[in-house]
């Protein structure tokens, strides 16, 4: 299971807390892998919610997991002086984000819909928003670590190894391998509440997800790329 820690928010004093690092991530970036690393690494969760501890002594940052800008239940958003920015692939992190709605449905048959193409267009545009905040229009942060989710699958350990060091903690690499051959989907979805965070009908019917993931591509692939291209490079 997955342990409710939203308490430390007062602990740390977060709303006047600007020194405090925060990961901050689009939904479906790879947030849930990244923060299962960080916790058996260095045995300290992120707040809100921890994957082994209910009642951690320390904490060694604040996820702000919008969709909206500046719709955080846990502010400040802005003047922060610790971020890490997790973002990936625009199609990936929309298809994903349908499937993680139902709005494309394990029985699609890879034909465009009224629904399906007016939630395209409300999703690339809230992550459109996300991207330019975070990668492009944070004058108002002092420092910011970008974290391309992409990287992180191809070079895990050495994207920890900059986080940490962004973080100032000294961790051994025997803890980062560890953690990183830990962090199975497996794992990771035994922990969470969300049943539906972890899109396990790739796995049960790869080819059908296949085929409708290639059915997006082609379908929707060209207005995504043609919104948030220029925001990925």
């Amino acid at each position: 299971m997955r342990y409710d820690i939203t308490y430390m928010l007062d602990r740390y004093k977060i709303s006047e807390n600007y020194e405090f690092p925060r990961l901050v991530s689009f939904p479906r970036t790879g947030s849930h892998w990244f923060r299962y690393v960080m916790e058996v690494a260095i045995d300290q969760p992120a707040i809100v919610s921890s994957y082994y501890f209910s009642n951690p002594e320390t904490c060694w940052g604040l996820h702000i997991h919008d969709r909206w800008l500046d719709n955080s239940d846990v502010p400040p958003t802005r003047n922060l002086k610790n971020v890490i920015y997790l973002f990936r692939n625009g199609i990936d992190t929309v298809y994903s984000q349908l499937r993680y709605d139902k709005t494309i449905q394990d029985n699609w048959n890879g034909n465009r819909t009224v629904n399906i193409d007016s939630e395209v267009q409300a999703v690339t545009s809230q992550y459109k928003a996300h991207l330019k905040r975070w990668r492009f229009n944070r004058d108002d942060i002092e420092r910011c670590l970008e974290i391309r989710y992409e990287n992180l699958m191809k070079n895990p350990k050495e994207v920890f190894s900059d986080v940490f060091n962004f973080l100032g903690m000294k961790v051994s690499d025997e803890k980062i391998d560890y953690a990183i051959k830990d962090a199975t989907k497996e794992k990771i979805d035994s922990l969470i509440v969300d049943r539906h965070a972890m899109d396990k009908f790739s796995a049960y019917h790869p080819s059908h997800y296949k085929n409708m993931k290639n059915s997006f591509n082609e379908i929707y692939g060209e207005y995504i790329n043609s919104q948030l291209e220029d925001l990925l490079k």
